[in-house]
C-alpha cells in the first residue's frame, strides 16, 4: 500500500508542476526565449494555451484504450474456469432435482456451522 501512495504523490507532484510552469508561462511571468522569431509569437501562445485540453483529450484516450484492451483480452486464470465449471455442475443437478424452487430455509436443510439461515448471520 506504501508503494500505491508514494506512486500517486509522484504523480501528482509532477502534475502540479507542470500546471505551476504552464501558468507562469501563460501569464508571461516566464520568459523563454523563442527561437523562430516573434512573427510565430501569436501561434506559439494559441498552442499553448490550448495545453490542458489536449493533455486531458490524451489522458481521456488512454484510458479508454486500456478499458478496451482489457475487456478484449479478459485477463483470467485455469482456476476462475475450473471453478465455473463446478458451480455450473451444481446449478445443473440443482435445477434437474425435484426441490429446485424451494429455498433452503424453506427446506430447514442449513448445512451445519453455517450460520441460522437467516441472511447467511452466524450464531
Amino acid at each position: 500500500m506504501a508503494s500505491f501512495c508514494m506512486r500517486w504523490e509522484l504523480i501528482l507532484t509532477g502534475i502540479i508542476g507542470a500546471l505551476i510552469v504552464w501558468g507562469y508561462l501563460v501569464l508571461g511571468l516566464l520568459k523563454v526565449p523563442f527561437p523562430f522569431g516573434e512573427e510565430y509569437r501569436q501561434a506559439a501562445d494559441d498552442a499553448l494555451l490550448a495545453l490542458p485540453g489536449w493533455a486531458l483529450m490524451t489522458l481521456g484516450c488512454y484510458a479508454l484504450f486500456n478499458i478496451g484492451s482489457a475487456l478484449i483480452t479478459f485477463r483470467d486464470t485455469p482456476e476462475a474456469g475450473e471453478e465455473l465449471k463446478e458451480e455450473e455442475a451444481e446449478a445443473r443437478a440443482f435445477f434437474s432435482s425435484p426441490a429446485r424452487g424451494k429455498l433452503a430455509f424453506e427446506v430447514g436443510a442449513v448445512p451445519e456451522g453455517e450460520g441460522n439461515g437467516v441472511l447467511g448471520m452466524n450464531e
